[in-house]
């Protein structure tokens, strides 16, 4: 925390769920902090800290651990049907920490752990259908859905009990008043959805439509239950009755529960409609019907960093976030998450793996194509980088390097600040920030 502060000021993403433990006792989630004395002189130190150095704290409740952790304790695949439990999970964390906390994420990635998870199984944990993956147990063709579907339940449920018994406005007089103005905790709540851009491969309808396609199946499938009440119509047309169906109490809970979408962008695709897929063998990866490809005619779609997904195409960010101003008018957008991976050399000297020209242009290109989004009307209203310090990248471990903090794990974990550190905080520290046109590239 004290390098952050030193580096400039810097939104912060927080999850809290590393730092709970959850046990199943009598029949109900009871929730009781993991190493209290450690938990709770964290956010004693936030406390502190925090708000004196201009931290904004974005205060995340489940991550794909705390998403398996349930399921193992409560000796169940099916977890995600526990809407009460998740509240009250929820509501614990806000009576804890809404006086610190005003901005609330519900669910990180949902999409991705419902995809991964229960799809492809390359997440945890790990469900597939034998004809898609070696999975043990899981339905590709079912599963993902049931899950999107109660996870968005629990989000509204959350929702709901945030506004009714911590957000109430100072009097029914002043229903007209926008969120800023509510009382108590003052918070707001949002998702935040992985997302990449889709670009048409080929100039043709049929690649446009792959794209909007490609977009519904990923973005669409959480963010438009929660701003019309249910899912995209394509989806509806191509999934058929193995999409669950909200009832219309559900669809009224669900509607408007979103105070703002964060979305955590990376790269981008090119979309082509696929033109041959089973009927027999279905499954949520390949429903839409939609090709993604990373490159076009041999060529890739952009420059590959780290692992071998990561395509800088920081055009994307920009018409992400012009597409949401355009489909989602009034929700307010947060970058929860934007970065660029090395490969974890372990070989390189560590005063090589400090000079990161890379990642400066990765960040510096999409902070420019976000200001042209931005100049243009898109309601943009935050910017976090993955990641502070190189970390633990789920099913990539310890082989990739996002931070901005170089992490020696051979010795001690001692920490060492990159270039891109000292480029961000001069940027953070600039009066008027502007970019540098021959970083820039064309439009």
């Amino acid at each position: 925390m004290e390098g952050m502060a030193d580096n400039g000021s810097v939104p912060l993403k927080v999850g809290v769920n590393d730092k709970l433990r959850i046990i199943y006792l009598d029949g109900h989630l009871k929730y009781l902090l993991k190493a209290m004395k450690k938990a709770y002189y964290v956010w004693s130190f936030l406390d502190d800290f925090e708000w004196d150095s201009g931290y904004t704290a974005r205060f995340g409740l489940t991550y794909v651990d705390f998403k398996n952790n349930l399921t193992r304790h409560l000796k169940d695949s099916a977890f995600w049907y526990k809407r009460d439990d998740y509240r009250d999970y929820a509501d614990f964390c806000f009576q804890e920490f809404g006086d610190r906390v005003k901005y609330w994420i519900t669910l990180n990635e949902p999409n991705l752990f419902s995809s991964r998870g229960y799809a492809s199984g390359i997440y945890a944990p790990g469900r597939c259908s034998n004809y898609i993956g070696n999975c043990s147990r899981g339905n590709s063709a079912t599963e993902p859905y049931l899950v999107t579907h109660h996870l968005i339940l629990s989000h509204a449920y959350a929702v709901k009990l945030y506004r009714d018994k911590y957000q109430f406005l100072i009097s029914n007089f002043f229903f007209f008043l926008d969120f800023n103005f509510k009382t108590s905790q003052k918070g707001i709540v949002g998702i935040t959805v992985d997302c990449r851009w889709q670009v048409p491969k080929f100039q043709t309808v049929s690649s446009r439509k792959a794209a909007f396609r490609a977009l519904d199946f990923e973005f669409g499938w959480v963010v438009h239950p929660m701003t019309n009440g249910d899912y995209p119509k394509t989806m509806r047309c191509l999934v058929g009755n193995r999409l669950p169906n909200f009832t219309n109490e559900e669809s009224i809970l669900i509607k408007g529960t979103l105070d703002f979408v964060g979305l955590n962008y990376y790269t981008s695709l090119y979309a082509d409609d696929a033109t041959s897929y089973s009927s027999v063998f279905l499954s949520y990866t390949t429903d839409s019907h939609v090709n993604d490809t990373a490159e076009k005619n041999g060529i890739p779609i952009g420059e590959l960093a780290g692992g071998n997904w990561l395509y800088m195409y920081p055009k994307g960010i920009r018409e992400f976030v012009l597409y949401v101003k355009r489909k989602y008018s009034g929700l307010p957008i947060y970058i929860t998450e934007n970065g660029m991976a090395d490969n974890n050399n372990n070989s390189l000297p560590i005063d090589e793996a400090l000079d990161d020209d890379l990642r400066i242009k990765y960040h510096h290109l999409h902070l420019s194509y976000l200001l042209q989004a931005i100049k243009v009307g898109a309601d943009v209203r935050g910017y976090s980088i993955w990641s502070v310090m190189d970390d633990f990248e789920w099913n990539s471990g310890y082989t990739l390097r996002f931070g901005l903090t170089y992490v020696d794990y051979k010795n001690g974990l001692k920490r060492y600040l990159k270039k891109s550190a000292f480029w961000f905080k001069n940027f953070l520290q600039m009066e008027n920030a502007t970019t540098d046109s021959s970083l820039l590239v064309s439009s």
